[in-house]
């Protein structure tokens, strides 16, 4: 189910057919990554949209590490992606974490700025990938 996520949401990406089609099975998660990773996902009338992850094991003291953030690309631009970084905020809270941060793809970092995401590392190469991002949680 997450991987047909997966699979809806990058073929809406900018992608050529060979990059989609080399890249693809680079990004599914595998059965170790459900051993290590959480998962949550939206769905609208039984029918699963997206899902966010990320992993259960800490990489700082004070940040939760968001592996991936996937919307149906039929579904997105209604909010979906910005319900589950509210429930990602709320667990990581519950775990005593006050950060969020990810590694995005460099289309994608515009769209994480929107959400409040800002440049960690400022010092890394124009073309560098990923670009890795993070926000300060506030308390509600």
């Amino acid at each position: 189910m997450i991987n047909q996520i997966l699979r809806d949401a990058v073929s809406g990406w900018r992608l050529t057919e060979r990059l989609l089609r080399l890249t693809l099975p680079l990004l599914q998660y595998q059965e170790e990554d459900f051993k290590t990773m959480s998962f949550s996902m939206i769905s609208e009338h039984r029918k699963p949209l997206g899902f966010i992850s990320w992993h259960d094991v800490q990489s700082s003291p004070d940040a939760l590490t968001l592996h991936g953030l996937y919307i149906n690309t039929l579904a997105q631009a209604r909010g979906l992606g910005k319900q589950l970084l509210r429930y990602s905020e709320r667990h990581a809270r519950s775990v005593g974490v006050t950060k969020l941060e990810l590694k995005a793809w460099r289309d994608a970092e515009p769209y994480f700025q929107h959400l409040g995401f800002s440049e960690k590392n400022k010092m890394r190469q124009e073309n560098e990938y990923p670009v890795l991002l993070y926000r300060e949680i506030h308390r509600v």
